[in-house]
């Protein structure tokens, strides 16, 4: 019996070291959050910080170079319509409609291309709702260096879920 408890053991500790080594090797395999009601998928790479004010709850994820994603939580009675928020978020300026695939059907929501320091930035914004609370979701990538953070803006969009 203690043979096996041993063999047991060192093939768990070997199975562990696999998936670290495999962790570090592959930047994009997916970590999960799970918290603030929420949950979903993202490249385990990147960088979650979580804040907390009187009226909402920020998720901030940082992806690779300027490539981020934030997540906003409010009541519903304290959310103002998408086309609001995403209003106040770009200063008036033009949105463009938006769709993408998601876990529930189509996500509806509004991009924006906007110039940051003389470099052209995309954010996209949508929202989802649960029976008491709105999530707003929003990405926002330097157009030059979407193609190293779409796979894993598209991961938390699409594995997005209230709890």
């Amino acid at each position: 019996m203690r043979i096996f408890v041993v063999l047991l053991l060192l093939t768990t500790a070997l199975l562990l070291n696999a998936c670290e080594q495999e962790t570090r090797a592959n930047p994009n395999a997916p970590a999960f959050y799970n918290g603030n009601w929420v949950t979903f998928s993202y490249p385990n790479s990147w960088e979650i910080k979580e804040e907390k004010s009187e009226s909402s709850t920020w998720i901030r994820i940082q992806g690779p170079g300027n490539a981020s994603f934030s997540i906003e939580i409010r009541s519903l009675e304290q959310a103002p319509s998408l086309e609001a928020y995403a209003s106040e978020q770009s200063q008036q300026q033009t949105l463009n409609p938006v769709a993408r695939p998601a876990t529930s059907g189509r996500l509806h929501g509004f991009i924006h291309i906007m110039g940051i320091e003389g470099e052209s930035h995309q954010r996209e914004y949508h929202r989802i709702d649960s029976h008491d609370e709105a999530a707003f979701l929003v990405s926002e990538v330097p157009t030059a260096e979407a193609i190293h953070a779409q796979s894993g803006l598209d991961r938390i969009f699409t594995t997005f879920a209230f709890q």
